[in-house]
């Protein structure tokens, strides 16, 4: 989601730099968060265009050093359907950290289980959290613990082997989903890895798309372009006259039309440099013509400036 304007708490246009400090983001309004979303007549490919773009904000989002550590169904938001556009939103918990020990953050049953252990946590924590939210999306449920335990893990893995085999979801998610909510941060994967994962490759992307309905009418122009083919002193080339007869007529004995060879020095000596990239349909006759009547004036005693 494009960000319209940002300001921190002292007035001034993005953060000052003083810590700590408010930052105030505004941006435009999605349709409804994924709570209120109804999703029975939102079909598998649109839904998963739908969580790819949500991934794909938490991995710009780690990739700029922050944590957002309050990632719930509601914190996800469905900007439009058409095309499938949504993004990450409410960043009040977010810390620009690789790892923190505070608690004090999003709802404790979508936490990861580390975050109540005695080592620091680090960015894994939100994809557990984001996979957490995606199966809510299916209409599932978990008990309420006050902290992840491994009977609700059990649980979840459960509902996931579920959703596979009622055929909601497709083999590849499945595992996906799994690898997002191991209980062993270390072996959890990473955002960077989860976009890269196979699961998304029979998932078309609508922004690619675009791109491409630009790119190919224009694919002609690029295959146009070549390199200059450099001219080689040893060998005339064959020029067509500006002036006179065409090649299948027999030339005409004109002082006014330079020679072969002449035409030859003229490009051996002035075209631009060889490495020049020009597209094919380039016109050098204005540029040819100028160096015919400079060598018709030459022979006839006349100068040209």
């Amino acid at each position: 989601m494009k960000t319209l304007q940002t300001w921190c708490e002292h007035g001034n246009d993005g953060p000052c730099g003083i810590v700590p400090e408010r930052v105030y983001i505004s941006s435009a309004l999605g349709r409804r968060d994924f709570d209120q979303q109804d999703w029975n007549d939102i079909s598998v490919s649109t839904r998963l265009h739908l969580f790819k773009d949500t991934l794909r904000g938490l991995d710009t989002l780690h990739k700029q050093g922050l944590l957002h550590r309050d990632i719930t169904i509601k914190n996800l938001l469905v900007v439009t359907l058409s095309p499938p556009e949504a993004a990450l939103c409410d960043f009040g918990k977010a810390i620009e950290s690789k790892e923190s020990m505070d608690t004090v953050i999003g709802p404790k049953n979508t936490l990861a289980p580390e975050v109540w252990g005695q080592s620091p946590y680090n960015n894994k924590i939100d994809v557990w959290s984001l996979a957490y939210a995606w199966i809510y999306t299916f209409g599932r449920r978990f008990p309420h613990p006050e902290h992840i335990d491994s009977a609700t893990h059990c649980r979840i893995f459960q509902v996931i082997q579920c959703l596979f085999e009622t055929g909601k979801i497709k083999e590849q998610f499945a595992i996906l989903l799994r690898q997002m909510l191991s209980w062993d941060p270390r072996v959890r994967i990473s955002a960077g890895e989860a976009l890269n994962h196979p699961c998304w490759e029979d998932v078309p992307d609508p922004k690619q798309d675009e791109e491409q309905a630009y790119i190919q009418p224009h694919a002609a122009d690029i295959r146009n372009t070549r390199k200059r083919k450099p001219y080689s002193r040893q060998k005339a080339v064959q020029v067509v006259p500006l002036y006179g007869p065409s090649p299948r007529h027999e030339p005409i004995d004109d002082p006014a039309v330079p020679t072969v060879w002449e035409t030859h020095q003229i490009l051996s000596e002035q075209t631009p440099s060889d490495s020049e990239e020009i597209s094919d349909n380039y016109n050098g006759a204005d540029w040819l013509r100028f160096h015919v009547e400079r060598t018709s004036a030459s022979r006839n005693g006349r100068q040209i400036h």
